[in-house]
């Protein structure tokens, strides 16, 4: 147990750093058989979670501990055609949306600038998305 937290808490760290994640094509030899397709590129620019070190005070002790926000980044619509993730380019957050099954080029869906999270709706043809304006998180539908 203590060997996979440390794992974790090194790659956790590793990705902190590079604020970078590597979507690359790969097959897996799992139970079942699954295989994984490359639909990102590195130009996508899928961003990464908020990852980094701050201190916490405790009191009498401060300690450096690991924050970070599990928003999601990257989803399937319902219907699984359509793949959304959050582009991170020029210090602008925005969602695009691309082809599933084929990749391609994607297209922009929103014009923003720091959205943090998103969803889709039951039926694919909405996003939901969450955004850091005026020093606080707005939802839009």
């Amino acid at each position: 147990m203590a060997v996979i937290l440390g794992g974790f808490l090194l790659t956790t760290s590793a990705i902190a750093q590079k604020n970078k994640i590597d979507y690359s094509l790969i097959a897996v030899p799992e139970e079942g058989g699954v295989n994984f397709l490359k639909i990102t590129s590195d130009d996508d620019r899928v961003a990464s979670p908020y990852i980094k070190q701050v201190g916490l005070n405790l009191g009498k002790m401060n300690k450096a501990v690991m924050d970070w926000w599990i928003n999601p980044m990257i989803a399937l619509s319902p219907d699984g055609t359509k793949l959304a993730y959050i582009n991170d380019k020029n210090d602008m957050q925005n969602i695009m949306v691309k082809n599933a099954t084929e990749g391609g080029v994607s297209v922009q869906r929103t014009f923003r600038s720091a959205i943090t999270d998103f969803t889709w709706s039951a039926d694919g043809t909405t996003l939901c998305f969450t955004e850091w304006r005026n020093k606080k998180l707005e939802s839009i539908w």
